[in-house]
């Protein structure tokens, strides 16, 4: 639906139940684009996914393990654009709250690292050229012990 707060919160509700409900798996591991972001209009889904999952990012961030650069630049792109081309300082740069793809954990694992692979291919010559990814979300990539 575009990311719309209810919808995003109905979503997480039916996540977490469905996990909730694995009672005999105690290590879960989620990851997908949420449409939901900390700090966003659909902020709430994020939040009530959060009832029952550790994000990973913010796990190493807390723990003192996330490069400064991955502060600054801390999830995945978002934004609007033909052909999924995103400029990647218009849509990435300095903005946190874009981060909409997870990985999220719960039970007996431990994210130990996190980034987000940032590459970008340049298209055009001249004053045409033009970074962009190739599409509206990066890869997420963390490490995760399992307990």
């Amino acid at each position: 639906d575009g990311g719309s707060g209810t919808s995003n919160l109905n979503m997480a509700g039916g996540v977490n139940a469905f996990a909730a409900s694995k009672t005999a798996v105690n290590r879960r591991i989620l990851v997908g684009d949420m449409n939901t972001a900390p700090g966003s209009s659909a902020e709430a889904g994020y939040n009530k996914l959060k009832e029952y999952w550790r994000d990973s990012y913010e796990a190493v961030n807390a723990a003192g393990n996330l490069a400064s650069f991955y502060q600054t630049y801390s999830g995945t792109q978002s934004g609007t654009g033909l052909n999924y081309l995103y400029s990647i300082l218009q849509f990435c740069k300095s903005h946190p709250e874009r981060r909409l793809d997870h990985i999220m954990t719960q039970g007996a694992c431990t994210a130990t690292s996190y980034k987000t692979i940032r590459t970008t291919y340049s298209f055009g010559t001249g004053d045409d050229a033009v970074d962009c990814a190739p599409s509206d979300h990066l890869p997420v990539v963390c490490t995760i012990t399992l307990d």
